[in-house]
């Protein structure tokens, strides 16, 4: 897993994570995890996005809506 870059005054969190069994370069979940105040915005929550294009989202909205 990589460190995530801290900027000061950002909305999420990103991260890149090796998915179980394979290696950061071929096989990654991508996920945005909300900070600050964009923590209180419950409608897109966590996101994430792996490396087969699949997107998930942990709030009460649709993934196309976020």
């Amino acid at each position: 897993q990589m460190t995530p870059a801290a900027v000061a005054d950002s909305l999420y969190q990103i991260t890149i994570a090796a998915a179980a069994g394979g290696t950061i370069d071929t096989t990654y979940t991508i996920t945005a995890t909300p900070q600050g105040h964009q923590e209180s915005d419950t409608k897109c929550d966590v996101m994430t996005l792996d490396n087969t294009g699949n997107k998930t989202v942990s709030g009460t909205q649709s993934v196309s809506d976020c």
